[in-house]
């Protein structure tokens, strides 16, 4: 008989243990917000590399990191760039009358209307205008944030690391890589102020092979300001609208990798002294990175990397009747070698150096 109850026991306690959490509420399995955080990816999320140069947890990290996802921006609906940094903490895009929406503000550090005390990076690789250090209008309102993977921001100097622009913090976009063998996105958006966009995206990832790349059209008349006094005293209206493309396109083979973005843009501004009518400033920008990576052991590793950008701005500063025009053009030649890699669990070690050339020209034709 004993040997029959100790049989039967467990037995029966196993269906009365089924029996009550059948009858136990379940809101964490049925919850949308679980589904929601099980989309997210942790790596995302939790791993970075704009603080060292190197990956690592973001709660270890020697900065004060902001990360934004592929996921927060589908959630929040986010329009361009600027809408997604104007949305982060101690963060905004600012400008003049002559560049609108320039530049990017941490922290209130605003010493002028060019993007000059915040670097702009593209997976990892400082993308700057080298003359006037930098006129980046055009990646906030025309980068095609359909590519974007995540962003990882830094709030706080990084000019050690990075140079140039990085005084009070770094802005590094990640782009997106093809998952599928194939992948297209199409999206047409139109809007106020007779505003038009289309955006395509898509992707190949075969046989080790992965490209990823699309293009944003678009175009608005903006908010125009009607009548509106300039310092002149003269009337008429402001206008602040927009129109251009900007494409970028992401490779990948084994530890060789390619970015490329092209952009052709044309925003309306009131000149350097906000004088009226409104003219326009045709700006043109071109990026070329192409990057190697080779690991010397499991701890060291070294990356080899070639940039070059093209930029031309076209645009009138003075009032009429003088128009004056100004016309710059700049051509950059970046090589970069780094090595990296640890000593111990606390040491990390990180060496390298550059060769940077630049051709310019400005006139007033």
């Amino acid at each position: 008989m004993d040997d029959g109850l100790a049989t039967h026991r467990p037995i029966s306690t196993v269906y009365l243990l089924c029996g009550l959490l059948m009858w136990l509420p379940a809101p964490s399995i049925a919850s949308p917000e679980l589904g929601r955080l099980l989309e997210l990816d942790l790596e995302q999320l939790l791993t970075i590399k704009v603080v060292s140069k190197r990956d690592e947890n973001i709660s270890q990290a020697p900065g004060i990191v902001s990360v934004i996802t592929e996921s927060d921006i589908r959630r929040f609906g986010y329009r361009n760039l600027r809408d997604i940094l104007n949305r982060q903490t101690s963060l905004q895009i600012v400008g003049s009358n002559l560049f609108p929406h320039n530049k990017a503000t941490i922290r209130g550090v605003t010493t002028s209307h060019v993007d000059n005390n915040v670097l702009i990076q593209l997976n990892g690789r400082p993308i700057r205008e080298p003359v006037v250090s930098s006129m980046n209008h055009d990646l906030y309102d025309f980068f095609p944030v359909t590519l974007i993977k995540k962003i990882e921001i830094i709030r706080g100097p990084g000019s050690v690391l990075y140079g140039t622009n990085a005084f009070s913090g770094v802005i590094n976009i990640i782009t997106r890589e093809a998952i599928s063998e194939t992948e297209l996105q199409l999206a047409v958006t139109g809007g106020s102020f007779d505003t038009q966009k289309l955006d395509v995206s898509g992707g190949v990832n075969q046989g080790g092979f992965n490209v990823y790349g699309g293009i944003r059209s678009s175009r608005t008349k903006g908010g125009d300001f009607d009548p509106v006094t300039d310092e002149l005293g003269t009337q008429g209206r402001f206008e602040a609208g927009h129109e251009g493309e900007q494409a970028l396109v992401r490779m990948s083979h084994n530890n060789l990798t390619l970015t490329a973005l092209y952009s052709d843009t044309e925003t309306d501004n009131a000149r350097s002294v906000f004088a009226l009518p409104s003219t326009t400033h045709q700006y043109r920008r071109s990026y070329l990175d192409l990057g190697y990576q080779t690991d010397i052991t499991t701890h060291w590793y070294a990356n080899f990397n070639l940039s070059y950008q093209d930029y031309k701005s076209d645009l009138i500063i003075l009032p009429p009747p003088l128009n004056t025009r100004a016309l710059n053009r700049a051509q950059h030649w970046l090589g970069e070698f780094t090595l990296q890699g640890t000593l111990s669990h606390w040491i990390n070690v990180l060496l390298g150096g550059n060769h940077q050339q630049t051709e310019a020209d400005a006139s007033t034709p």
